[in-house]
């Protein structure tokens, strides 16, 4: 799955000629009387040089937070003569004071015009700003985006306070804390800006206190608000884990955060394993295909937290914590907006920080507004890397490993996985639909169950009480393959579907194994208690073949073109194989080993896969005559399978319980996909890419598919075996 990456060259001296009448380019007297025209911006520029180049003085806008309080992220270009309100409306746009909502529509393809979803965008902010619902009406004024709709609210901006009522609303921002009426105005403007029709619920804190500002993001979802944008922060300490629970955890909602404006570091709450962090860039047109280029921000925060703990769908391996940010979007203030705040500020300015991005981010949410109930949407992304744009090209620090601080190809800190390419990035993983996709798993109660198709919002069928060990298959023609022992240790299958009747097959037996292919059809192989081997192929009422004896452990494959694949373990450790029929022979493969898996597909043939007692797992792939490959040390369980398409899927559990892949071939590298599982099992299909399936030692059952990058998913508890297909 490639990524979009936009990549720019120019040479240092166009960027400084450019720089030169570019975004501070209109003197402020001319600005002051808006007789100003729209300035260049750099245009094919070498990013990092012109990160470094353009810089005007900016201030933050609210002051450095006391321990227990959150700071406003919104920095202001002090370089600028505020521009009256009234200055602006004869010329229509407040040319020279930043991005307009038509630039930021163009850079991420988004909230073009008033037709989308009509959901409630909410943003948690401290303080009252008195002026706002009228300050945002005039904005959508001047760009001719959608004015307010009283009778759907859609385009609306209604204040509450934290608790989420009308009234009393607390005391408007003044002194110290006058910045957060510029903050509100950045917040209101951003997501006017992307998601016009978007109703706007601004949701005002008593103080910039923690616990003012988490009881407004939970009222908010209390009011059922989908989408919450905070853009505030602090350094980290050590009780914030108590707050993650307390206000930020809310499963099926999006709480988005901005990670911080003072550079390499981690702030709170972007740290929280429940919110998406949100980092931020430098936004430059170009000339490239997209019309625009970013960098990383050099303000931005990133970083890997002191205290939270990875969440399951982060999978850099620099960081056994969380890793910060997520996604990012334009920040810095150098590139930033004009917003509209005459409570503050007396009119236009130009403002940015991560202030910026974070609502931007949630508006994109609101517009793609495809969210799976119980899930976390920051895990999004992650399995969408082909729908965002890489920046690869910034820093905002120094640090090690370089990629907390330094843009990078693929995730990095600053900018986590990139910056919207549309709303595709921000939808649950859609991967997880197809027929042919077949989960097998045994609960506590020894009850076997199956489910099919769909594994976002997964739904168990109820195969078999007292089921003992199991296996599933399935193909595009016969369907799904259930095989199960019970509790006299007899073996069952039904084929066809979840809704087919078992056929009693024999036994006794001590393991099962299945695999399925169009053309050969359904494979069942099992192993009695004295070690033989017995195996059909072709349909269930066809007869066993016995064949091999002294056996520990079986694993079986099929294809179309080399069709049944057997590979055995033996008690005494050696490993035996035989391919294309159960009349063929039996060939020796290696000595030593404990554990088997196998694959096959018409493209590649025959994919072995051993563990040798010392936990060196070993491969080979294209033929039983072809030489293992030292993979790994160090591994405790492992599974195969194969795809005519993308080739090879190995996976392996650590000894530290850590689950690793690899895709495409047995030369590739091992991702790191920390899953801390005890069991997995996998699958694959041309289609839709690789499927793994892994149980913790606790009995927590969790899937992935469609690449070794996308988030997992929980679909199971109490769980004690599992089996995979797809």
């Amino acid at each position: 799955m490639s990524r979009k990456r936009h990549t720019v060259a120019a040479a240092l001296a166009a960027i400084a000629v450019v720089l030169a009448t570019g975004l501070a380019a209109s003197p402020a007297a001319d600005a002051a009387t808006g007789t100003g025209t729209k300035p260049k911006v750099i245009s094919d520029a070498t990013a990092t040089a012109a990160n470094a180049a353009a810089k005007h003085a900016v201030q933050n806008v609210c002051a450095t937070p006391k321990p227990g309080t959150a700071s406003c992220l919104a920095q202001r270009r002090t370089d600028l003569k505020p521009l009256a309100r009234s200055a602006v409306a004869p010329f229509n746009e407040p040319y020279g004071y930043g991005y307009f909502p038509s630039d930021l529509q163009s850079a991420y393809h988004i909230g073009l015009n008033a037709s989308g979803p009509q959901v409630t965008v909410a943003i948690v902010d401290a303080y009252d700003d008195p002026d706002i619902v009228a300050d945002d009406a005039a904005y959508r004024a001047q760009f001719g985006l959608a004015a307010c709709n009283t009778t759907t609210l859609s385009g609306c901006v209604t204040k509450v306070n934290e608790l989420g009522a009308p009234g009393p609303l607390p005391a408007a921002a003044s002194g110290t804390n006058a910045g957060w009426a510029t903050e509100e105005a950045l917040d209101v403007d951003m997501v006017s800006a992307l998601c016009q029709q978007c109703h706007i619920m601004l949701v005002e804190a008593n103080s910039a206190g923690y616990n003012d500002l988490g009881v407004g993001v939970n009222s908010a979802v209390a009011e059922g608000v989908k989408y919450v944008s905070n853009s505030y922060g602090g350094p980290e300490f050590s009780g914030e884990t108590a707050l993650d629970t307390a206000y930020y955890n809310h499963p099926g909602a999006v709480i988005t955060a901005s990670a911080g404006d003072s550079g390499y570091g981690v702030m709170y709450p972007a740290a929280s394993p429940d919110v998406t962090a949100v980092g931020g860039t430098s936004l430059y047109s170009s000339g490239n295909s997209r019309g625009w280029t970013e960098n990383a921000w050099s303000g931005t925060g990133s970083g890997c937290s002191a205290y939270e703990a990875k969440p399951a769908w982060q999978s850099d391996t620099g960081c056994s914590r969380r890793t910060v940010a997520d996604v990012s979007a334009d920040a810095d203030p150098n590139t930033g907006v004009a917003v509209l705040d005459s409570y503050r500020e007396g009119g236009w300015a130009q403002v940015g920080g991560t202030s910026e991005s974070s609502p931007i981010i949630a508006a994109v949410y609101a517009q793609a507004n495809t969210i799976t109930a119980g899930g976390n949407p920051a895990s999004y992304p992650y399995a969408h890397l082909g729908n965002l744009n890489d920046v690869t090209a910034g820093s905002n620090g120094s640090c090690n490993p370089a990629y907390f601080c330094t843009a990078q190809t693929g995730y990095d800190g600053p900018t986590g996985n990139g910056t919207p390419e549309g709303t595709a990035g921000f939808v649950p993983d859609t991967v997880f639909s197809n027929p042919n996709i077949v989960l097998g798993a045994r609960s506590t109660d020894t009850n076997m169950y199956a489910s099919q198709g769909a594994l976002s919002g997964v739904q168990w069928n109820l195969e078999k009480s007292g089921a003992g060990h199991l296996a599933v298959a399935s193909d595009s023609t016969h369907g799904p393959l259930l095989v199960t022992t019970d509790s006299n240790s007899e073996v069952w299958a039904k084929e066809g579907g979840l809704s087919a009747g078992w056929v009693d097959e024999g036994g006794p037996a001590t393991q099962v194994a299945a695999a399925s292919d169009p053309t050969n059809g359904p494979l069942v192989a099992y192993i009695g208690f004295g070690g033989e081997l017995y195996a059909k192929e072709g349909s269930l009422s066809a007869g066993w073949v016995d064949e091999a004896s002294d056996v520990a452990q079986v694993a079986v494959a099929s294809d179309p073109v080399h069709g049944p694949l057997l590979l055995i373990v033996q008690s005494n450790g050696n490993v035996w194989a035989k391919e294309g029929g159960l009349s063929t022979t039996w060939v020796g493969e290696a000595g030593g080993m404990t554990r088997v898996a196998a694959a096959s597909d018409a493209a590649n043939g025959p994919l072995l896969m051993v563990l040798r007692g010392d936990g060196e797992v070993l491969a080979k792939e294209g033929g039983l005559s072809t030489n293992w490959v030292d993979e790994a040390g160090g591994m405790t369980q492992i599974a195969a399978a194969g795809d005519s398409l993308d080739g090879p899927l190995l996976t392996v559990i650590r000894a530290d319980g850590e689950v690793l892949a690899k895709e495409g071939g047995l030369s590739t590298n091992w991702a790191d996909e920390h899953a801390q599982a005890a069991t997995i099992a996998v699958g694959s299909d041309p289609g839709n890419g690789p499927l793994i399936f892994a149980l913790t030692s606790g009995g927590a059952a969790s899937v992935k598919a469609g690449a070794l990058w996308t988030a997992w998913v929980p679909v199971g508890q109490n769980v004690l075996d599992i089996s995979a297909a797809g």
